[in-house]
């Protein structure tokens, strides 16, 4: 089957075209059902256009990236360090810089920028420090940031000497001052073990100190028996409840003997030479067996108390999350754009760069709407919680057309109305719609649909299924597919093939699910699935 070119055909006869050669290599119940027809125009400069006309069988609609990203940062202050603030600072995707970041940051906290540390934490190691220097793309979401006693950037002299809190260090050269990531770890030896016999546990928040070259290893114990002394649940005791190893980033073995050695760190004496560390190097606490009882952060829980929150983090939120409209989105579906690349034309013999438009020809009688929640940008996949608002009933995608309307459901086919002269609107009622929790490469899907017998909406979760109480809930910044039926519009009148003689028994072939509840009204599917047919029919 050849395809067609335009050759100045009015556009309905065209699509008419267009469709029969489509159905001549695709006849099935899906095309009856959900297959509707774009039109593309593609422009050249010279006016010459180029027009086809495409089956779908859903619609894809953008949602809008914002030009700016919010990054939410866990702060912590030096003289506060069992109670970090929350706050959220807005930078440009594209053009934004760190230390734009940083200074943002700083007018939220009351602290120099120069003596902030941005890190980024994962299962309570700090895997990576970000300076000023580096791209804006590669700062997470969500980051953590410590107060210094020394600046982490080079300033001029002048400057240390302004902005140093202490006198005695105003004349401290930057070079001679050393930043180390600290975490918290709980060994415990195994007796029966398959290739370690260490069992390690990190815990808490970690923290990025810095101090002197100069400083001794008793020092160092003290500072950070001084940081870390709000974790103990007991009275001050004069010996250390803790021994220093110097680890990998990852807290989980020595930074520089090999896997096989099973050494858990280097042991840092508690003495008075001087430290034996370097810039970003890790030490891990290990806490003694004995302390039973530990104040800790539970900093992979980002909803949960541990931290205060700026009014900030909300701000942003509702900045970046304004709710849309479902026409705002076929708006930016139906614009015009401009093709990337010149393309050659025929008509003037030229290459010449292009515009396309898509607009929709012709609604089918089951119109699927895919909101496009993840676009890829910089390189990643980003993902767009925006609320969109879409009706639960009535909605009338008329005005999205440019072809004919279809006929009422009682002509049947045949019968439609040119646009502009029709007296009629398409209605149609949303049946189902499919929730996305989490990111791309991992999350959970949920579902909403209407029971065909009692016409009421319930919730799809795995192997639960719960009534909906407010209708008004499955429009949700979850809300992923779209599933419209047209009014009045029953499949079997559209199906193009005879329908079968005998509807099969599903209950006969699959099971009759046990009806079981939990504690909330939810029914509970069995997961004994012994007596089901190889052969499932879904009808």
């Amino acid at each position: 089957v050849s395809t067609q070119s335009t050759g100045g055909q009015p556009d309905l006869e065209l699509a008419d075209t267009f469709w029969n050669i489509y159905l001549l290599r695709n006849q099935s119940i899906i095309v009856d059902l959900f297959a509707g027809q774009l039109k593309s125009t593609i422009q050249a400069s010279c006016g010459r256009k180029s027009i086809t006309f495409d089956p779908f069988t859903f619609l894809s609609l953008p949602l809008p990236i914002d030009a700016k990203r919010s990054i939410e940062i866990f702060f912590f202050y030096k003289n506060k360090p069992d109670r970090p603030i929350r706050v959220s600072v807005l930078v440009d995707r594209e053009e934004g810089t760190v230390p734009e970041l940083l200074s943002q940051l700083s007018a939220l906290v009351s602290v120099d920028p120069q003596y902030i540390a941005l890190a980024y934490v994962r299962d309570y190691a700090i895997l990576d420090i970000t300076y000023p220097d580096h791209k804006i793309q590669s700062v997470n979401d969500i980051m953590f940031a410590y107060q210094l006693t020394h600046p982490i950037t080079p300033t001029e002299p002048q400057e240390i000497k302004e902005q140093a809190d202490n006198p005695e260090e105003e004349e401290e050269d930057i070079n001679d001052i050393i930043f180390v990531r600290v975490i918290n770890r709980k060994v415990q030896k195994n007796k029966i073990y398959f290739i370690t016999p260490y069992n390690i546990t990190l815990f808490s928040a970690p923290t990025i100190l810095s101090f002197n070259k100069s400083t001794t290893n008793r020092q160092l114990y003290n500072i950070i028996h001084q940081r870390l002394e709000f974790m103990l649940n007991q009275a001050k005791s004069d010996e250390y409840l803790f021994t220093l190893r110097l680890v990998n980033p990852y807290g989980t073995a020595c930074h520089k003997s090999p896997w096989y050695s099973y050494n858990i760190g280097t042991i840092i004496p508690i003495n008075d030479d001087p430290v034996e560390l370097e810039n970003e190097d890790s030490i891990a606490v290990d806490w003694k067996p004995e302390i039973s009882t530990l104040k800790h952060l539970r900093i992979n829980n980002y909803h949960g108390d541990w931290f205060d929150e700026h009014p900030s983090v909300n701000e942003n939120r509702e900045k970046l999350n304004a709710p849309i409209s479902l026409d705002q989105c076929m708006s930016w579906f139906t614009q015009e754009e401009d093709l990337g690349d010149e393309l050659y034309c025929k008509n003037c013999g030229k290459t010449e760069k292009t515009k396309k438009k898509m607009e929709i020809w012709k609604s089918p009688p089951f119109l699927i709407i895919h909101l496009k929640r993840f676009s890829f940008y910089n390189n990643r996949w980003i993902k767009s919680n925006r609320l969109v608002n879409f009706p639960l009933v009535g909605l009338d995608p008329s005005k999205w057309l440019v072809g004919p309307l279809p006929p009422p459901p009682s002509q049947g086919e045949g019968g439609g109305e040119e646009r502009g002269v029709h007296h009629q609107s398409l209605e149609y009622d949303l049946y189902a719609c499919v929730n996305h929790f989490g990111r791309m490469g991992g999350g959970h899907y949920t579902a909403y649909a209407v029971n065909k017998d009692d016409q009421k909406w319930y919730n799809f979760d795995d192997s639960f299924v719960k009534l909906v109480d407010d209708a008004q809930q499955i429009v949700s910044p979850a809300a992923y597919l779209l599933f419209y039926k047209l009014r009045g519009v029953e499949s079997t009148s559209i199906l193009k093939g005879e329908p079968p003689e005998n509807t099969p028994d599903v209950e006969k072939i699959v099971g009759r699910l046990p009806d079981k509840t939990d504690g909330n009204g939810a029914t509970a599917v069995s997961n004994n699935f012994g007596n089901l047919s190889p052969n499932c029919i879904i009808s």
